[in-house]
């Protein structure tokens, strides 16, 4: 609350070096950090995907899986908590449950999901809530954006029509804040524009989103929105005429 201080890495009491890549903290006291573990230093692939959990003053591990990458997690209560799992091909989607004092992972079958979707950011409300978004690569190798949206039951597309469906765009990153509305950005490859679409109560449309000021492409890899509307994403601009060394700039930008 006052000030950041850097935390010692566990080690679970295994070799080699962890990797945390997504966290999610739905308690002051409480945080779930996902990622993989590196045996071998020489390897670029994992040894197994590891999920955690932080209670203020130690960790734990809670969760090993085979060979694979954890890329992001979500974590609507102390005891509930969804995570993308990449084993290698396609990705799948786990939700964590927390009963008895024990966790346990449960993977869902997605109606309709291919093994070219590839999914970046989740965002839940409940546990019977949740939006996940990705890209699809398609034969020709492009990007079609993609999204589901779970009901505590199954994992439903929310792109239904071919309109929703173009190709050359993709999506980073979702914020949810109520139950019924997210909003999602990325990018517009074709375009060099940034892409904003909105799911709210069954339907999906895009929002309309100009470039950066100066830029000659801007894009999106998060977003975060306030109930009532207000949102602001960041993302990376390329500047007009700038050295190719030096093309990209952070920068917020507010939708």
């Amino acid at each position: 609350g006052a000030h950041w201080r850097l935390l010692r890495a566990p080690s679970f009491g295994v070799r080699g070096s962890h990797l945390f890549t997504g966290v999610s903290c739905p308690a002051a006291q409480f945080c779930v950090p996902v990622g993989e573990n590196y045996s071998n230093t020489r390897s670029l692939r994992p040894a197994y995907a590891v999920t955690a959990v932080w209670n203020g003053a130690t960790w734990h591990e809670v969760h090993r899986d085979s060979e694979g990458f954890m890329e992001g997690v979500s974590c609507p209560s102390a005891r509930s908590c969804v995570a993308i799992f990449r084993p290698g091909k396609g990705n799948r989607l786990h939700r964590l449950l927390l009963a008895n004092g024990r966790w346990t992972a449960h993977v869902d079958n997605l109606v309709g999901v291919q093994e070219t979707i590839t999914f970046a950011d989740l965002a839940c409300v409940t546990a019977s809530s949740c939006t996940a978004v990705g890209s699809n690569s398609t034969p020709k190798g492009e990007d079609a954006a993609a999204a589901y949206h779970w009901n505590g039951r199954t994992w439903r597309s929310l792109h239904p029509g071919p309109r929703m469906r173009l190709h050359s765009r993709d999506l980073s990153g979702v914020s949810c804040p109520t139950a019924t509305e997210c909003i999602a950005a990325g990018s517009i490859d074709e375009q060099s524009a940034p892409l904003v679409e909105q799911f709210h109560a069954g339907q999906t449309r895009i929002v309309p989103a100009t470039r950066a000021k100066n830029s000659s492409a801007t894009s999106l890899n998060a977003v975060a929105c306030l109930p009532g509307g207000l949102c602001r994403g960041v993302g990376s601009r390329e500047r007009r005429g700038a050295a190719p060394v030096h093309t990209f700039a952070d920068q917020g930008v507010l939708f």
